[in-house]
């Protein structure tokens, strides 16, 4: 056992030296590393939160890996505050090597990039922990091991930072370069605002189905962080999900007192009606469905006072973007009124809408948990003076923040048992029983062979049909370098090539051969020139390889080209672009020059003799058809194909035109 310990030292210590280097290294912007690949400058990057790659380097060769590469998640989590500063949210998992179980603690940053070693170490900070395994892999201990650490980088014109951290495995403290791949980054602040949203959820107000719908897509949303691949696509369905599964939230049966507030149509601005509302509404929730009584008093707003008219809900609402066209109004019941009278509601005003009518103060409607706006139209006829006398606008309800002041009891009624006379069980001979031939334990999964990719569709679901005493099934991949499973059957892509994945229950086995491919984008140009007028437009065809044809496309300058959704480039103005196509998580350029067209003639002036002819010789860059045209034909006379020809002595001018470029060649007959 000694000599196994000291041997597994010495290849540690071996894989130390390759980490721990301090050989110089020249610095790699990130701005050249986004030039070279056609994306946007790392500078560029506005207030948010992203996604963006992270891999672990060998601090004395960056190019390689570090033998703790696998301590970290493929992806972390970059906040880009609105002074310019950034911090970086990384996730931390067990490094499993030589039959050993490790963690990383204890991390550190390098405060400058040049002679990074001698520069101060500023601290990690912890925001998270996890139980991990620790130790030999046939003895492991659970140890507690940071989860997620956050960082402020240092310096933010690099594609990375130098780190110090203590490798529990190695037993050292260790050197590694953390590349950040800006080039990749993934828009996240809609998903993360939606996250800190759904963690203010107060369980106990809501159906347990509308909340635990909000938990599975989280959930959703954590299994997504944690892939070895995430698009704009992944991030952007987890967004929608979570947000629709919060838009579904039904409070439970029972009273409720609720905060709201009034907003425009078509802003996040509050209403100037707004002052017109009590802040509190009272919601009485039965069989899912809420009813909504809000006190109305009088709106005060640039000097003037006055009162609702009417208060009415839209239903079989149409939109034209955010705001309803078309709509069918239901007036709210009026359960209370004001014991007002003024210019616009006496008896003998000229509004006739009003007149005699009293103001409503407690009005009551039914609403709907499908998001938290209930559109009104709200009119105001102190308003209508300035155009503005019905109000189209969104009550919004903050069911979040519901205080609950009754819950519907339900109470079961209490029943007297009935006395049933005792009777005596009959007798029967006992009879022994048959034995149940016990059944042949089988097993077979809903896949013999799966093709999953290394971005894009990443996962397969394996499910096993058992039959035996034992329903547990256990899976295991040939290949966990290709492939992994998990316990509940779920394959993911980790490289290509192939594994078998094994499914075994009461001794017996089924197997699944998958095959990995590696995703990728290939184009039918990675170079083109195209003009400002003539060839405008060229068209890109990829080659795509993964679980999806879906391409997108992108400039990175629109103003000098522009590219469709199909792929073609149009010319704006004279300069360079790079086309960037997507699909699957892969990328592919073309680099696009965009050209002024030009026009050359041999020659610029001739002179002839009545009857005789002439050629002018045009190249136009593109070539597209030329055209020749006289200003005077009585003169000298010019064909399609530029011949000219004398007719009288005189002198005039011949233009040449191609691509809206113009020459003019000097015509004189003697």
């Amino acid at each position: 056992m000694k000599r196994r310990l000291k041997q597994t030292a010495v290849v540690m210590a071996s894989a130390l030296v390759l980490t721990t280097g301090v050989i110089p290294y020249p610095s790699v912007s990130m701005s050249a590393y986004a030039a070279e690949v056609g994306v946007t400058d790392a500078s560029e990057l506005t207030a948010g939160v992203y996604y963006v790659p992270v891999s672990l380097k060998n601090a004395a060769n960056i190019n390689n890996a570090s033998a703790a590469a696998s301590c970290i998640k493929s992806y972390g989590k970059l906040t880009v505050k609105e002074d310019g500063s950034r911090v970086l949210e990384i996730t931390l998992t067990t490094l499993e090597k030589f039959g050993m179980y490790g963690n990383a603690s204890n991390i550190k940053v390098y405060s400058s990039y040049e002679d990074y070693s001698s520069s101060q170490l500023i601290d990690a900070t912890v925001l998270t922990t996890r139980t991990a395994s620790s130790g030999m892999a046939n003895a492991a201990t659970q140890v507690t091991a940071p989860e997620k650490v956050s960082v402020t980088l240092p310096y933010t014109d690099k594609d990375g930072i130098y780190l110090s951290m203590f490798v529990e495995e190695m037993k050292m403290t260790t050197d590694a370069f953390l590349k950040i791949d800006l080039s990749q980054s993934i828009s996240a602040t809609e998903l993360q605002a939606a996250m800190a949203k759904a963690d203010t959820i107060k369980e106990s107000l809501y159906t347990t189905t509308s909340y635990q719908a909000v938990v599975t897509a989280l959930n959703q949303v954590k299994e997504m962080e944690g892939n070895t691949a995430i698009t704009q696509s992944d991030v952007d369905a987890a967004t929608t999900n979570l947000a629709t599964a919060m838009d579904k939230l039904v409070l439970k049966d029972g009273t409720y007192t609720v905060p709201l507030s009034i907003y425009q149509a078509g802003k996040e601005t509050l209403s100037m009606v707004n002052s017109g509302v009590e802040p509190n509404a009272t919601v009485v929730v039965k069989d899912g469905k809420p009813t909504m009584n809000v006190t109305f008093k009088a709106v005060s707003h640039y000097g003037f006072t006055g009162y609702m008219s009417k208060v009415s809900t839209l239903a079989n609402i149409t939109f034209n973007g955010k705001v309803p066209e078309k709509y069918d109004l239901v007036d709210a019941s009026v359960i209370s009124t004001y014991d007002v009278v003024d210019e616009y509601n006496k008896t003998d005003s000229t509004v006739v809408e009003c007149a005699g009518v009293k103001y409503p103060k407690e009005v009551q409607f039914t609403t709907s948990f499908e998001g938290t706006d209930t559109w009104l139209n709200l009119y105001v006829p102190a308003m209508a003076a300035f155009g503005s006398g019905n109000q189209l606008v969104r009550l919004r309800a903050d069911y979040n923040n519901a205080v609950i002041v009754s819950k519907e009891e339900v109470t079961t009624p209490e029943v007297t048992p009935e006395v049933t006379p005792e009777v005596k069980p009959e007798v029967k001979p006992e009879v022994s029983p048959e034995t149940t031939p016990e059944v042949a334990a089988t097993i077979t999964l809903n896949k013999k062979t799966a093709t999953i990719y290394t971005s894009g569709t990443k996962t397969v679901q394996l499910t096993a049909s058992v039959t035996g005493k034992d329903q547990a099934v256990a899976y295991r991949s040939s290949n966990r370098n290709v492939a992994t499973v998990n316990g509940n059957g779920k394959v993911t892509a980790v490289k290509a090539g192939t594994a078998t994945i094994t499914a075994t229950a009461n001794g017996v086995s089924a197997t699944c051969k998958v095959t990995v491919k590696k995703s990728s984008i290939k184009l039918n140009k990675t170079k083109a020139t195209i003009y400002t007028a003539g060839t405008k437009t060229v068209t890109v065809k990829p080659t795509v390889v993964g679980s999806s044809s879906k391409v997108t496309y992108k400039s990175s300058n629109s103003k000098v080209a522009k590219v469709s959704s199909t792929g073609k480039i149009t010319a704006v103005k004279k300069g360079t672009a790079t086309i960037t196509e997507t699909a699957n998580g892969v990328r592919a350029t073309c680099k696009v020059t965009v050209k002024k067209p030009s026009l050359k003639v041999n020659k610029t002036k001739v002179t002839l003799k009545k009857g005789k002819k002439v050629t002018i010789k045009a190249t136009a860059t593109p070539a597209k058809k030329v055209t020749f045209k006289t200003s005077n034909k009585k003169i000298a006379k010019v064909n399609n194909k530029g011949v000219i020809t004398a007719v009288k002595k005189g002198t005039t001018k011949i233009t040449v035109s191609c691509n809206g470029v113009k020459k003019t060649v000097r015509v004189v007959v003697k």
